[in-house]
């Protein structure tokens, strides 16, 4: 269990969990340094671990940090092939002017359910990025998943057949909305290239403001 902790600071890994069977990790707040980073930075990092991560806060405070990734997960579902792992409510907030990542899932079996991310900057950022296999897929269900770079992309899926999703909002400042054996530009085009987020939308939302 990690659970209700502040994890301010570190240089490169705020978290870095590896080959752990996690009965949770939630109502986290992590955030990046303001000052002497490191170019790189993670917020969660799992590598080959199961978990249920709900309720956490994953703030980058600095700008200045060229290559984010906010929730890094790698081969989710390996130590436990039985359970799939679950990311909901979580509230992703990051910025970059290169091309890194809101959540990048790699060979994840993994839920990711009712979490706001949002992706700043003016690099053609990814807010979620899915590879791998189509036997580790990500199920993307009543998600806000909003980039504001005017290059940057909502939707990366790199591996065909390795995501599904529905009732999300997809939204972007770009010309891009998704990325699915091709650039899609607009909600249309994404629901006909992946046969998926039929029910889904793509509007900005109306927040109070970050620490709200």
């Amino acid at each position: 269990v990690m659970d209700s902790n502040l994890i301010f600071g570190q240089y490169y890994y705020a978290t870095y969990l590896y080959y752990a069977d996690f009965t949770s990790i939630s109502h986290n707040t992590i955030l990046s340094r303001t000052e002497n980073i490191s170019a790189y930075w993670y917020g969660l990092r799992a590598y080959y671990c199961n978990f249920d991560a709900v309720g956490n806060k994953i703030h980058q405070k600095s700008t200045n940090i060229t290559y984010p990734y906010l929730a890094y997960m790698y081969y989710v579902g390996y130590s436990n092939a039985s359970k799939r792992s679950l990311f909901s409510n979580n509230e992703l907030i990051g910025h970059t002017n290169s091309s890194y990542y809101g959540i990048y899932a790699y060979y994840a079996a993994l839920d990711v359910y009712h979490n706001s991310i949002l992706m700043r900057g003016t690099g053609a950022s990814r807010t979620i990025y899915v590879g791998g296999s189509s036997a580790y897929s990500m199920d993307c269900k009543n998600n806000n998943i909003l980039n504001y770079s005017t290059t940057g992309v909502p939707m990366y899926i790199a591996t065909v057949g390795a995501y599904t999703g529905d009732y999300n909002n997809i939204y972007t400042k770009s010309s891009i909305l998704g990325y699915y054996s091709g650039n899609r530009t607009d909600l249309e085009t994404w629901q006909l290239a992946s046969s998926q987020d039929v029910n889904s939308v793509s509007m900005e939302p109306v927040f109070l403001g970050d620490s709200t």
